[in-house]
């Protein structure tokens, strides 16, 4: 599952942010300063190794970063999620897109397109476990 996205300049400025779980309050009250800790990490990782961090795992969630152009795209999702295909239609969606507006617009369905996905994999899962379908 994907739990939020944030875009945001590579000096941290934040251009987008959205919760998609209830449980996120916290982050979500707070986006702003966790967008400044998300860069100040990537920042951090680079001066200290020389390398981009593309992950950073917190427990059972993990903060995914992808640079594109200007910005970054930060999703925070499950540990083992794969999301190299909804980084590449939220670089599409950003690239595309005519303001800001048509940016949440696009990048809102591609994560919740994403999620009903994730959310019926698990039921189908759940349900050949119940009822022994193949």
């Amino acid at each position: 599952m994907i739990y939020a996205l944030w875009i945001m300049g590579k000096n941290g400025e934040s251009i987008f942010f959205n919760s998609y779980e209830e449980k996120m309050e916290e982050i979500s009250k707070n986006y702003e300063v966790v967008s400044g800790l998300l860069a100040a990490i990537k920042m951090f990782a680079k001066d200290v190794s020389g390398e981009e961090a593309s992950w950073i795992t917190l427990e059972d969630k993990t903060f995914m970063y992808k640079a594109v152009k200007e910005v970054y795209f930060i999703l925070y999702v499950s540990e083992e999620e794969k999301v190299d295909d909804v980084f590449d239609k939220l670089e599409e969606a950003y690239i595309t897109a005519e303001n800001k507006e048509e940016v949440a617009k696009k990048v809102n369905e591609i994560i919740m397109r994403h999620n009903r996905r994730r959310q019926l994999d698990e039921l189908g899962d759940i349900l050949r476990k119940v009822g022994g379908l193949p």
